[in-house]
């Protein structure tokens, strides 16, 4: 009888450390969280001019300088180590656009996803990224890819209604979300992930069918021409 008291007595024990490390864990993890919210507030001319102007690195003193999150963006790119994982509607700024060449060219994974239509659009920058062999996908579809967001070596999330693009930066109300909170980085890696993945075999299929349909059109051509030589004969 003693024994079981003396071992319920050492798992109610065990169960208590358990239990305070995890709630101890949660909030040291909470701490370590970063959550950093910008706000772009529609005509923004003052700073405008310097706005793209090559080498990106200028530091405006104006605390209200939209181009300042634009470099919080490139600054968290540059930092990518393992991956980088990014979803736009448009983009068209040249700076953001040479980030993610950087990283690719640094070793790092990089996927990107685009909408088919923009990605054609006049100043997009989804080109730039294709010719430096930056692998991205899309979708010709009457449906809109209006996701806005990118994920750092999977542990960081950047999002919000904010399209990385001149007119969003200087002219629109908008907002941005960096964030490292586990929860949120995980879900969006989840449906990144599945759109990845919807989207290569999508386009391994429409290789195939392309493929298929041309071979199929030669040999049409061909079977026409397989008449063999024309005989003359003498009258």
């Amino acid at each position: 009888m003693l024994k079981y008291f003396w071992g319920f007595g050492l798992l109610l024990s065990v169960s208590n450390i358990i239990y305070f490390y995890k709630i101890m864990k949660q909030r040291k993890d909470a701490k370590l969280v970063k959550n950093e919210f910008y706000y772009f507030k529609g005509r923004n001319k003052t700073c405008a001019s310097h706005t793209e102007v090559k080498p990106y690195n200028i530091i405006c003193t104006l605390p209200t300088c939209q181009f300042s999150y634009v470099l919080k963006i490139i600054g968290h790119l540059d930092s990518a180590v393992k991956s980088l994982d990014i979803i736009l509607y448009l983009m068209t700024l040249e700076s953001l656009a040479e980030a993610i060449i950087r990283a690719h060219k640094r070793g790092v994974k990089v996927r990107f996803i685009a909408d088919e239509d923009m990605s054609k659009s006049s100043g997009s920058r989804v080109n730039m990224l294709k010719q430096e062999g930056v692998p991205v996908h899309s979708k010709l579809s009457t449906f809109l890819m209006h996701h806005k967001f990118a994920i750092v070596d999977e542990n960081l999330l950047i999002t919000g209604s904010y399209n990385w693009t001149m007119q969003a930066t200087n002219g629109n109300w908008d907002n941005l979300i960096i964030t490292t909170h586990k929860r949120f980085v995980s879900q969006y890696r989840t449906e990144f992930n599945k759109l990845w993945n919807y989207l290569v075999n999508y386009t391994k299929e429409n290789t195939k069918k392309k493929t298929h349909e041309t071979t199929t059109i030669d040999s049409s051509k061909t079977d026409n021409n397989r008449c063999g030589p024309v005989k003359q004969y003498d009258d």
